[in-house]
């Protein structure tokens, strides 16, 4: 079972972390670029973002996928859950998650899913 686990830093990135079967699969800095040529942001995600770079692969990065997926857990919000079920956390979303996610799914949904986000820690299950 795939699911992708989308995080925000201090600076509002985004960043996804791909876990198969609760192994983590790759860690992926910029996930709305890998998503980029896909019909949508959800379904790429769900597919595990298929076009992006494996991090481990990438010479630059200093360390592994699973280091780097530990501090973004640690360190940073998690704002989405994208697998089977989507669930979006908007209230822990900053300024440009916000409107991705306002773009990605329309105005009116989002505006629904502010709504039932009654506190800070509250995720919404989202049936796309």
């Amino acid at each position: 079972m795939r699911t992708v686990k989308l995080y925000q830093n201090e600076q509002e990135d985004m960043v996804a972390v791909v876990f198969e079967d609760g192994s983590c699969r790759n860690y992926i800095t910029s996930p709305e670029l890998a998503a980029l040529d896909g019909d949508s942001f959800i379904e790429e995600a769900r597919a595990g973002f298929p076009d992006a770079m494996n991090y481990d692969d990438d010479i630059s990065e200093t360390v592994s996928a699973e280091e780097a997926a530990r501090r973004e857990e640690a360190e940073s919000s998690l704002i989405a859950e994208i697998g089977e079920t989507v669930t979006l956390y908007p209230r822990r979303m900053g300024t440009y998650p916000q409107d991705f996610f306002r773009t990605e799914l329309g105005d009116d949904l989002w505006q629904a899913l502010l709504a039932q986000a009654d506190s800070p820690g509250a995720g919404v299950q989202v049936d796309l």
